[in-house]
């Protein structure tokens, strides 16, 4: 009785909260408070569940995915609202459950990373895991990446699921190295020079933060077990993909977005799942369509380099989280080449991580100094923390950042103004841009 009657609410609480708000979260939180094995109790039967979850790039992946295995199949279930917790994800299962069943679905969820093994637990096991990559995030969540990366092994050697994960980023050989499950890797390949020694290791390339191929000290050759590979050359309007050693050339369809180094990478991980999902029988890729090309013609959304207009100005709202992926949106922004303004809009929720410390390791010095912005404001739920860690820093070098209240956001922007945002802020600053 208490399994139907949660079911049933979590029904009812969507059918009509959808009218008010896209309701992504609350059906699920209202069915397991009622009961909380839910999850649990439902039969699940000739379904094939994907994961989807890392650092950075998870929501642009699922987004790719999605769509791509759309495109050939029906019955294809997502949580695109964001919506990635246990609440979330159970919301997308109570809207497609019959009679206490959960069948014959594609699933392609966005999960948080701690959020993989409350599902496994609680009995959603995944046939297939990507994972994007592991850096620092939320320390106060999480504990450090590589505390992370053990605790998702630990659930991931529970399941059969194949593993799709980025061979180039280090923490992530934590998950890989001898498990038990199949890998299948992918990774961007990057312009050799000389040998780069960072953190003990020593790499061949790197494409940014701690991402590139990388051997141990005193290892004669660069070990490379990528299934995938993604190659390119500056200025041309086609990239190759190595798929098991064979060449595959995909027209590059929208140059801004391919420019952007993550965003190779999460392309690559949408193509490396769509075509193992192929290669398995699980999506029907009854002709030749450039799968590639068509993710890059997508637009995400949603702050992922969303592009609006501001004060009769094209300006694009980024997401950020943590230091990586704010270091490479700094570096995307000071591509720019006429003179604008900055806003960055931060909040200490849970949802952000609490711990804002990670800001002092971004090198703001480098950004003001390499591009042509005028004036940085700071701003958010947050800003007094922010000012508090950044303050000193600030002063020393004398640079041009400004720690503005929220209220004071509109009569500060004069000029061309790009923006950055946590997720807490996210909603706020694209409703203001959008006036």
């Amino acid at each position: 009785m208490k399994q139907t009657l949660s079911i049933l609410a979590g029904k009812l609480t969507f059918a009509i909260g959808r009218h008010f708000s896209n309701c992504s979260s609350l059906p699920g939180k209202i069915a397991l408070d009622i009961n909380k094995d839910v999850l649990k109790n439902i039969k699940k039967e000739n379904n094939k569940i994907i994961f989807i979850t890392g650092t950075n790039g998870k929501t642009s992946t699922t987004f790719y995915s999605y769509n791509a295995i759309k495109s050939y199949e029906k019955n294809v279930v997502t949580n695109l609202s964001g919506a990635n917790m246990l609440q979330g994800v159970l919301t997308e299962i109570l809207k497609n459950t019959s009679s206490n069943t959960f069948k014959d679905k594609i699933c392609v969820f966005e999960v948080d990373e701690l959020t993989v093994p409350l599902l496994i637990k609680n009995g959603l096991l995944p046939d297939y895991i990507v994972i994007t990559n592991l850096f620092d995030d939320q320390v106060d969540r999480y504990g450090s990446k590589e505390i992370l990366a053990k605790t998702l092994r630990e659930s991931i050697e529970q399941t059969n699921a194949t593993v799709i994960l980025n061979y180039e980023n280090r923490t992530l050989r934590i998950i890989s190295d001898d498990l038990k499950n199949k890998c299948v890797f992918f990774g961007v390949e990057g312009k050799s020079k000389d040998i780069i020694l960072k953190d003990g290791l020593e790499y061949k390339y790197i494409n940014y933060a701690d991402v590139g191929l990388f051997r141990n000290v005193g290892d004669s050759e660069f070990k490379d077990l990528r299934n995938y590979i993604l190659k390119y050359e500056e200025n041309k309007d086609i990239c190759e993909i190595i798929e098991n050693g064979k060449s595959i050339n995909c027209n590059i369809s929208n140059k801004e977005k391919f420019d952007i180094i993550y965003n190779k990478y999460n392309y690559l991980a949408s193509f490396t799942l769509f075509k193992t999902l192929v290669n398995d029988g699980v999506v029907n890729y009854k002709d030749n369509k450039d799968i590639l090309s068509f993710m890059m013609s997508l637009e995400v959304g949603n702050g992922r380099m969303e592009k609006f207009t501001f004060l009769n100005e094209d300006t694009k709202l980024n997401l950020v989280k943590n230091p990586v992926g704010l270091e490479l949106s700094l570096k995307e922004y000071a591509k720019e080449n006429t003179t604008f303004d900055l806003l960055l809009a931060l909040g200490n929720t849970p949802a952000d991580g609490t711990d804002l410390s990670w800001i002092k390791t971004v090198d703001f010095k480098s950004f003001m100094e390499n591009s042509k912005v005028d004036k940085f404001f700071i701003t958010g739920k947050a800003v007094n923390i922010l000012k508090s860690l950044l303050e000193d820093y600030v002063k020393e070098n004398n640079l041009n950042i400004y720690f503005i209240e929220k209220s004071a956001i509109k009569e500060s922007l004069t000029k061309k103004t790009l923006f950055l945002a946590g997720f807490s802020e996210l909603k706020e600053i694209r409703d203001f841009i959008k006036g």
